[in-house]
């Protein structure tokens, strides 16, 4: 009877295991659930035999089973099902991760209005959530005819081939022909069904998934990952980076509607900028000038992509508050009476009024505020002092009295370069910020010899012309 109890026990825990199995098969690495599953058929198919065997008391149950035996099934089964048990906290573990990630990717992109920036801050976490080594993002050109290359990580860094453009037609039709909009390949349909990969395949790459960013069930461009061994995707990962092209192509049309709302503000308001030269002869192009001055000094000055199209737009926006001044004042050939004067300085808070509504969309108020304020604090509107005075707005100021000096204006005519940087170095601690000062008279001196250089050499062409032209006269007398 014990030995009819122990294979009832086994039996019982066997069904249970292939029970437990059926109701997570899905959780179970494609390994190991054929070996689970013979083993666990396996002994309910034995014990079942043994029960028979012992219930009909047939001799030959005792040369082949006996007690002892009945215990080593009951083990193996119980480590099975601790084992399943712990890849089921494993998989749990890995399904918060992915969830963790989801988040942090929609957190960061939607803090930011800047497609780079979004790709930048999300793309490598993304990967690392991935068993790919590679990640590129990917939006299609205006025209939808090429893929642009946005932003890469891993060994996408690493390859010696130029992914910079890719064909969008093969891209889509690919997606189109397999009716996906995330697609695998690896193995003998590796170049096969998508014509890129024969570049990745002489690279060393061996496995590459597409993934289509969609908006409006529009294709905007796709997460392109990449692999130089075999992996097998499950759907779990698929849907995950289905899940993270969803929330990657939400970021990136809300950054694209931001740029198109970007633009049509900035339009508006070069309108306004023109009005005000069309009041000021004299300041005609002044905008333009300073702001094309302003960004090259701030890329000479090595800042990123975002602070030097601050400087640009700000600079084009800077007087932008002149709008609001009489042209009388604005183009008197004589010295500005203290009322006139005063009445010049609130042209920083009008480009506030002006400015503040779509500032979140261009961030340039402290330009347009503080481009008048001087280092030692005896500038306008707000008087303020040193490090106190915001960074771009002290380098506008620099471009803005440089363009302001070497032009024509209604009271005294143009000075040369050199008078205006002799006037910004003995002003550089008072008017401007010293370092930046310094940093601006290095540049502009640099270009003008740059220019002088240029310019030996047209004249030595030309002389060597004129050599030509002689010799062939005297040829021909």
């Amino acid at each position: 009877m014990l030995d009819i109890a122990a294979h009832l026990i086994t039996l019982i825990l066997v069904l249970t295991g292939i029970g437990y199995i059926s109701c997570h098969y899905r959780r179970i690495s494609n390994e190991i659930r054929p070996t689970i599953m013979a083993i666990l058929l396996g002994y309910a198919l034995t014990n079942i035999f043994e029960l028979f065997l012992a219930y009909t008391e047939q001799p030959i149950y005792h040369l082949l089973i006996s007690y002892p035996n009945s215990v080593i099934p009951m083990l193996l089964i119980g480590g099975l099902l601790l084992s399943i048990q712990s890849s089921e906290r494993e998989q749990l573990e890995i399904e918060q991760q992915r969830l963790i990630v989801l988040y942090n990717i929609g957190n960061r992109a939607n803090n930011s209005l800047d497609v780079e920036e979004i790709a930048r801050n999300t793309l490598s976490e993304l990967l690392e959530a991935t068993p790919y080594s590679g990640i590129a993002l990917y939006l299609a050109s205006k025209n939808q005819e090429y893929l642009e290359l946005i932003w890469s990580e891993g060994l996408f860094k690493e390859l010696d081939i130029d992914l910079s453009m890719i064909a969008a037609k093969e891209i889509y039709f690919t997606f189109s022909i397999l009716n996906s909009d995330i697609i695998s390949l690896s193995g003998p349909e590796f170049c096969e069904k998508l014509p890129l990969c024969t570049k990745l395949k002489l690279a060393g790459i061996t496995n590459v998934l597409a993934a289509e960013l969609s908006s409006n069930r529009n294709s905007i461009g796709i997460l392109l990952f990449i692999a130089n061994n075999d992996i097998a995707i499950s759907d779990e990962q698929r849907s995950f980076i289905g899940s993270a092209c969803r929330w990657l192509s939400t970021a990136i049309n809300n950054a694209n509607s931001v740029d198109d709302l970007r633009t049509a503000y900035f339009k508006i308001a070069l309108s306004f900028s023109k009005a005000i030269e069309a009041k000021d002869p004299y300041t005609r192009g002044h905008s333009d000038r300073v702001a094309t001055l302003a960004s090259e000094f701030s890329s000479y000055l090595g800042l990123d992509k975002q602070q030097i199209e601050k400087v640009y737009i700000g600079g084009r926006l800077h007087d932008i508050g002149k709008i609001g001044i009489p042209g009388s004042i604005l183009n008197k050939p004589g010295s500005l009476t203290e009322e006139e004067y005063d009445l010049i300085k609130e042209h920083t808070y009008k480009g506030l009024e002006i400015v503040q509504p779509i500032n979140h969309y261009m961030n340039v108020t402290d330009i347009v505020v503080y481009h008048h304020e001087c280092y030692d604090g005896s500038g306008y509107p707000m008087g303020l002092s040193g490090e106190k005075i915001p960074f771009l707005a002290r380098i506008v100021s620099i471009a803005d009295a440089f363009d302001a000096m070497t032009s024509d204006r209604a009271y005294r005519q143009a000075m040369s370069t050199e008078q205006a940087l002799e006037n910004i170095k003995k002003n550089k601690e008072s008017q401007f910020d010293p370092l930046l000062a310094d940093h601006f008279i290095n540049m502009i001196e640099k270009k003008k010899i740059n220019e002088d250089s240029v310019r030996i050499t047209a004249d030595e062409l030309a002389t060597l012309i004129g050599e030509v032209f002689s010799n062939a006269e005297e040829a021909a007398g």
